[in-house]
């Protein structure tokens, strides 16, 4: 019998999140995001399965950098804008992916949105 109960739309926007920032295989590369599951989630960045397309073309994850637990989706939201802001600053647009700040174009090139 699975014990695991479905959370309303309201539980779910408040659960817990945790914002993570992973380092790829490739020097240089980072990726920032946010799960209310981390250990699943670097699981997918690990094996590829589920894992989001900027860590797969960067060689894959090597490490896990930072983690910051949040309460609430909104919050978590804006903590991973302006983590992926910070990490932009220091290392250049093309060498941060994750959040939707700067989605690629059709031409490929990331833009403000």
């Amino acid at each position: 019998m699975n014990s695991a109960r479905k959370l309303s739309r309201q539980q779910f926007s408040q659960a817990e999140r945790t914002v993570y920032v992973i380092e790829c295989n490739d020097a240089g590369y980072y990726y920032v995001g946010m799960t209310t599951s981390l250990k699943r989630r670097l699981e997918q960045h690990k094996t590829g399965k589920g894992s989001s397309v900027f860590v797969k073309e960067h060689g894959g994850m090597k490490q896990l950098l930072q983690t910051h637990i949040v309460g609430g989706k909104i919050p978590a939201r804006r903590l991973e804008h302006a983590t992926t802001l910070r990490m932009i600053l220091l290392f250049g647009q093309d060498h941060v992916g994750g959040s939707n700040l700067f989605p690629k174009s059709n031409s490929g090139s990331r833009t403000l949105t």
